[in-house]
């Protein structure tokens, strides 16, 4: 490579920046990578990944017959990286690399604003930049949209096709959807003086425009076809819209207690739609619901203009703080267990000396990085800000940071230029450092999920004392109360348990898993009634507001009708679970229980959809393997019950019932092992039986009169080892029985 003037450029700093970027990247996943929540995707992650399975199961358009609730690009990226066999730890490390690409984009930005001096410093500040390391290592979409929106600034910067310019920020668009906003503020302005951002004609922002609205016209196109919706990229902007404007927004991720919206990635689009067509008596179709919730912001801006503008002065400052807002993970949190996170520079120290870099370049003509920072920062505070959302920012703040930087550098003798640059930065540090957030409810919510992984990772213990933590932390957090509960109530400590539940539904009385962890406490404890009484009043307190989880709600009380002995009642119910969730493996294992009892040959069918969604459900492989003994295929039988040994080693029905084909097969030695493997894990009377069939078939009377004795001493009301003991002593020879 050369510069204007022939001369080579120096790629040293660049090198250094890229090593940088890769040491630091590294040191921080050595520092991090053990920590529970880490490696456990939770809340959006989660999301992200099982659409990505849907996509791998249903193809691009997935999920077929329904909207874009989500941005789809993120989705489809990962999908693709698992269909090449990647990991969730290797996606990671995909995405870290798109950082240090990204580094390097960086550098060709900063050359294009300010030259070598502002390229160097733009690398090495987008190398060190802590959240951006933080923000790659999660499996969040942020990551993809910053490399694309990189890509649509080095396009324009460094006078490629301005299509080229303008389908990189669209395809960021699919990852970012407030990033249209953005996009289209920037070439609005630049229709009006396209020199501003260094254009001769206004031809090239037509193409940039094209270019932009190619990727959204494509997702318009697959709304339209799948859902017959209208809608541009994602049907959750008007909710998104909603919760950072109403009378009781606080500038971040907030649910009003009295909008009925559900906080649960699963419940919030439910209950967005079930509010929406209570209010309009109109279908709940996406674009109907979407249009609800953009009124109701709309309302708030027109009701109440001057608590709408302090809010979204609020959301400037939430913007521009150095603070991090946590909507999915926090970046606090990571920071305090990472030396390495802890010591990089965060947006309180970079923001003031990009506004000295946006001025600066506003008044040289070269507009285009304070009008996409002014766009992103509107972008962001239109709805509501969260440090994830505001992180685009740092692509046009570091190139800007780093041209102030060395224009200060060479006014170092000239102070009296350098003055107000000086009082603008020493403001903007003092607006950046102002507390805004109360710290202990963020850390109480890390500490419960940090519970929710452990207790993912079958820790039940450490999950317990990070509850507690989160419930002391904030006693109002009624997650983890109800987390606390429900590992309370693993360990026999009911007593306990109950307290934290009723704790935790007087913090939120709309929470639906606390009603159904008491549901089960009870139905487990033999209280049926009760139990069925809680789901009423999960009704009850909701206003009947239950379309989130009306298919839960559904299947526990088909489970607790069949504790009551009403198969009739429970087939119904799970039967209604499971059409409106196919997804429900308890309620497809419940149900193939009871069309077994029944002999309806669709018990198969629903024992296999079981085991298919929840591959560790014991009682379904069991009824399968039943389904197969039927129609004689017993080696396939013997294979569904292996996997269920190895799935449950200890308990004693799959030993059992692997004997039970091996008897029919005739193969007494495996039978009579497995009988023995039964009867060491647990009282099984069948087993017994069984084991004492098995000698008589092996002409070993005296082992069967023993098991057959003992049978009858622990089973004094049970006629079969009588029978038993009486034929051999009748006949005395074996015989041969199927148990």
């Amino acid at each position: 490579m050369e510069d204007a003037a022939g001369s080579p450029i120096n790629l040293r700093p660049l090198w250094g920046a890229l090593i940088l970027a890769l040491i630091l990247r590294v040191g921080v996943w050595v520092q991090v990578h053990e920590i529970p929540l880490y490696s456990q995707p939770s809340g959006d992650a989660a999301t992200y990944v099982a659409l990505a399975d849907l996509i791998a199961s249903e193809g691009p358009l997935a999920p077929r017959g329904a909207v874009y609730n989500q941005a789809p690009l993120y989705p489809m990226f990962l999908s693709a990286l698992q269909g090449m066999g990647l990991s969730l730890g290797g996606i990671r490390w995909v995405q870290h690399a798109l950082g240090i690409l990204g580094v390097f984009l960086m550098w060709l930005i900063g050359r294009s604003i300010g030259g070598r001096y502002t390229a160097a410093l733009s690398a090495f500040l987008a190398a060190a930049y802590g959240p951006l390391i933080f923000f790659e290592s999660e499996l969040l979409s942020i990551c993809l949209a910053i490399f694309l929106l990189q890509l649509a600034l080095v396009a324009w910067l460094r006078n490629w096709k301005p299509i080229l310019a303008g389908l990189f920020w669209g395809l960021a668009v699919l990852a970012q959807p407030n990033l249209l906003l953005a996009g289209l503020l920037v070439v609005a302005v630049g229709f009006y003086n396209p020199k501003w951002l260094g254009r001769a004609k206004r031809s090239a922002l037509v193409f940039t425009l094209i270019g932009l609205m190619i990727p959204c016209s494509l997702t318009l196109a697959r709304n339209l076809s799948e859902a017959g919706s209208p809608t541009l990229v994602s049907a959750n902007g008007g909710i998104n819209f909603f919760i950072g404007n109403n009378r009781q927004a606080n500038g971040t991720f907030h649910l009003p207690p009295d909008s009925g919206l559900i906080n649960r990635p699963e419940g919030l689009f439910a209950s967005a739609a079930e509010v929406a067509e209570k209010a309009q008596g109109l279908a709940p179709t996406p674009a109907n619901v979407d249009r609800f919730w953009w009124n109701r912001g709309f309302d708030f801006w027109i009701g109440q203009p001057g608590t709408a503008l302090g809010l979204g002065a609020r959301k400037v400052m939430f913007a521009l703080n150095n603070y991090e807002v946590p909507n999915h993970f926090d970046f606090g949190y990571f920071r305090e267990r990472s030396r390495v996170l802890w010591a990089l520079p965060t947006l309180g120290w970079i923001i003031p000396f990009a506004l000295v870099g946006f001025v600066l370049l506003w008044r040289r003509g070269r507009a285009l990085l304070p009008l996409v920072g002014i766009g992103i920062v509107i972008s962001v505070t239109l709805f509501f800000v969260t440090a994830r959302y505001r992180l685009p920012l740092v692509v046009v703040a570091l190139p800007a940071c780093a041209f102030a930087l060395n224009w200060l550098w060479d006014q170092r003798r000239s102070l009296t230029k350098a003055w107000p640059a000086g009082i603008l930065i020493a403001a903007a540090l003092v607006i950046a450092f102002i507390p805004m957030i109360q710290t202990d409810v963020t850390q109480a919510h890390m500490m419960n999920l940090e519970g929710a992984a452990l207790a993912q990772q079958g820790d039940v213990k450490k999950a317990e004392e990070a509850f507690l933590r989160a419930a002391e932390q904030n006693p109002q957090n009624a997650e983890a109360l109800n987390n606390l509960g429900r590992m309370q109530a693993e360990q026999g400590k009911i007593t306990e348990a109950l307290q934290n539940y009723r704790e935790a539904l007087r913090a939120n009385p709309l929470q639906a898993e606390t009603y159904f962890n008491l549901e089960e406490l009870y139905r487990e404890g033999e209280r049926y009634e009760e139990a069925l009484q809680i789901l009423d009043k999960l009704e009850e307190a909701r206003g009947g507001q239950v379309a989130d989880v009306a298919p839960a709600l559904a299947y526990r009380r088909g489970l607790g009708q069949l504790a009551m002995g009403d198969t009739a009642k429970a087939a119904e119910l799970l039967g209604e679970a499971v059409r409106a969730n196919a997804n429900l493996g308890g309620a497809w294992s419940a149900l193939a229980k009871i069309l077994l009892a029944n002999q309806d040959g669709r018990a198969c069918e629903a024992a296999q959809r079981a085991m298919s969604l929840v591959r560790t459900d014991l009682e379904s492989h069991h009824i399968y393997g039943v389904c197969l003994e039927a129609q004689g295929k017993h080696q396939e039988a013997l294979g569904v019950y292996e996997k269920a040994w190895k799935i449950s080693p200890s308990n004693p029905e799959t030993p059992f019932r692997l004997g039970r084909v091996h008897y029919q097969l005739g193969d007494m030695a495996k039978a009579e092992g497995h009988f023995r493997a039964a009867i060491e894990r647990g009282k099984h009377p069948g087993a017994l039986m069984a084991l004492g069939s098995v000698y008589e078939r092996l002409q070993r009377p005296q082992d069967a009169r023993t098991v057959y004795t003992i049978l009858s001493r622990d089973l004094p009301t049970s006629p079969e080892a009588k029978l038993a003991l009486d034929r051999l002593r009748v006949l005395g020879r074996s015989t041969s029985e199927r148990p």
